[in-house]
């Protein structure tokens, strides 16, 4: 599928719909919304205690060979989920504070996909005492998951972005299908808490005129 799928956007923009244009206020998805969001998407994942979610988050000398997961995980959920006085346009957009994408190279969001691929996130997950077997039974989520890898290996050169049919230049991250996955993912670690966190609305990088290359 492509990466503004329509398949997606159907599922996503009811809970993540268009940011309107400046000088409206951009604003975080809130705990209401995001209690319908995970319980439309994600309704058998059990999320972790405060206990598993330190494991996850927190580097340990006792199993350093996680500590890069660990980095990418926190590193990653910090852009898609940034605390209310951290949280601003960019993130409606998918970008970082510094102004890239959140899973372009060299980003924590772009290590963590890698360690999702990889099976480091599942690793990391049974010695924390964290059970994914429940998330792989999620449609939604397995295939907006396998959707955002797919699209983020074909995103434009390294900024890790595509362009729609309407000539506006969008993040990843903030796709419909990455959308879907993220939310799953952000509530796994850090429950409604963390998803509450996550942008209302959304918005492209920038629109300009734009001829889709056959």
């Amino acid at each position: 599928m492509d990466c503004d799928s329509q398949y997606f956007a159907g599922i996503a923009t009811p809970y993540f719909p268009a940011c309107a244009p400046p000088p409206a206020a951009f604003y975080q998805l809130g705990k209401a919304r995001a209690n319908d969001l995970v319980e439309t998407l994600c309704p058998d994942i059990h999320v972790s205690n405060e206990s598993t979610k330190l494991c996850l988050t927190e580097e340990r000398d006792a199993d350093a060979q996680f500590n890069g997961v660990r980095a990418s995980i926190k590193g990653c959920f910090d852009d898609l989920a940034p605390a209310a006085d951290e949280f601003t346009a960019a993130t409606t957009k998918g970008l970082t504070s510094g102004g890239s994408s959140a899973c372009s190279v060299g980003e924590p969001c772009r290590d963590f996909n890698a360690y999702v691929d990889s099976g480091d996130f599942a690793a990391l997950g049974a010695v924390c005492g964290l059970d994914l077997s429940d998330a792989w039974g999620e449609r939604y989520f397995v295939a907006s998951a396998d959707a955002t890898l797919k699209c983020q290996q074909a995103a434009a050169d390294d900024d890790c972005s595509f362009w729609d049919k309407e000539g506006c230049k969008w993040s990843v991250p903030i796709s419909p299908a990455a959308l879907i996955s993220n939310t799953c993912l952000v509530y796994v670690v850090g429950g409604v808490d963390m998803v509450a966190q996550m942008p209302g609305c959304v918005g492209p990088v920038e629109c300009q005129e734009f001829t889709q290359q056959e």
